[in-house]
């Protein structure tokens, strides 16, 4: 399986309280959920551009058989077809604005901890090459999200075997990249007040390597950046969180 990534926001606590402050930046971090550890970073210097603009940086490290979790800010057109055509595999959020179409109704397909599971194929279109097909896998939540969402729906190119509430539980453990982000923030203060960019960038990687360099006494072969951990389908395929 692979790592996934996940956005984070650098801030700075001083620079808040102005109207004038710049964003000190912000950076996409990919996570082994399994060795727990933050194998690779994408920093930007632009507090203002938007996450889906280092897509393009994050598919360049991209391996076939890889399976990527991700929030629906990584839902797009380009992302999720470019996965595909590497022979790679995704778990990412449905975006509002992607656009889709059903080729045939929910099924209901029991339930898990946080709500029923249902599933339906379904179709986007590459205007330069054939359609993908895949699934939506759709979880009604017996407790609305934070944002109030009754449900969330899940799109994924994983095998059939893979079934949807193996699929709904993976993208539920993407919690872990929030604590992650949570214990470099408040254990190895990574957003000190008096930083800004580029400076905070660099504060907040230096943070991620200690944490990194802590973890060093796990056994050497989850540590192994050149190995993926295996997980969900086969030797060959880990995932990671985006």
């Amino acid at each position: 399986m692979a790592t996934v990534w996940e956005r984070v926001s650098i801030d700075s606590s001083v620079l808040r309280d102005l109207p004038s402050a710049p964003l000190p930046g912000k950076s996409l971090v990919v996570l082994d959920p399994v060795a727990r550890l933050a194998s690779d970073l994408f920093p930007c210097e632009d507090g203002y551009t938007s996450e889906r603009a280092l897509l393009d940086s994050v598919l360049a490290t991209m391996d076939a058989d890889d399976l990527w979790i991700a929030d629906r800010h990584m839902c797009t057109l380009g992302f999720l077809l470019t996965i595909a055509q590497r022979q790679a595999y995704f778990i990412i959020r449905q975006h509002q604005t992607m656009p889709w179409s059903a080729l045939e109704e929910l099924r209901p397909l029991g339930r898990i901890e946080t709500g029923k599971v249902f599933e339906q194929t379904v179709r986007i279109d590459d205007p330069d090459n054939q359609p993908l097909v895949m699934r939506r896998v759709v979880v009604r939540l017996d407790q609305p999200t934070r944002e109030g969402d009754p449900e969330i729906a899940i799109f994924t190119n994983l095998p059939p075997h893979v079934d949807g509430p193996t699929i709904a539980r993976l993208y539920r453990d993407r919690s872990k990249v929030e604590h992650l982000f949570q214990v470099v923030t408040q254990i190895f203060r990574c957003e000190l007040k008096t930083l800004a960019m580029p400076r905070a960038l660099f504060s907040f990687s230096m943070a991620l390597v200690v944490l990194c360099r802590i973890y060093l006494p796990l056994p050497p072969e989850r540590l192994n950046p050149g190995k993926k951990t295996t997980v969900l389908l086969d030797k060959k395929r880990g995932f990671v969180y985006l």
